[in-house]
């Protein structure tokens, strides 16, 4: 028979904590910043998300238009 592995996860040596690197312990506040604007997207990203969401609206558009998308489909009685 033929022995096939699509997906093998091996975790030997592996070291488990609940200390996610980047993060600090309870009793430590994180370093202010000068940006406490609340999060959100960086505008680079929010200008290319705007700029999909404009594309794909005058991709369908245009679509539409090209195949005569405002026409009923005819229904004739045999």
């Amino acid at each position: 028979m033929v022995e096939i592995t699509i997906f093998e996860l091996n975790l030997d040596g592996a070291d488990f904590t609940a200390n996610a690197p980047g993060t600090t312990p309870a009793d430590e506040e994180p370093p202010a910043t000068d940006d406490e604007s609340g999060g959100g997207l960086p505008m680079g990203l929010a200008l290319a998300v705007v700029a999909a969401l404009v594309a794909t609206v005058v991709a369908v558009a245009a679509a539409k238009k090209l195949r005569g998308g405002d026409e009923e489909p005819s229904v004739t009685a045999v």
